[in-house]
């Protein structure tokens, strides 16, 4: 890539970061990623007559940001 596609591509991506936090889609996005998964991992403890566990602080936090990560990951995709 050149200067101009190099800097095409990065206003693109800070647009993508703008819209993302101004319009609460990442924090959304976040929350029902962590919602499903909490569901799915209820739901597989009942299956497998387990006790179900939450998520620490920590670990919530990291899930959280993987989740960011894949959304804009995917929008930056297509």
């Amino acid at each position: 890539m050149g200067p101009v596609e190099f800097r095409e591509w990065k206003q693109q991506l800070e647009r993508i970061d703008e819209i993302l936090g101004l319009g609460g889609v990442e924090e959304v996005f976040q929350r029902l990623s962590l919602a499903r998964r909490n569901e799915d991992e209820r739901v597989a403890a009942e299956k497998e007559k387990r006790a179900y566990r939450d998520l620490s602080n920590v670990e919530q936090a990291s899930y959280q940001r993987l989740s960011s990560q894949a959304l804009r990951c995917n929008v930056a995709r297509t």
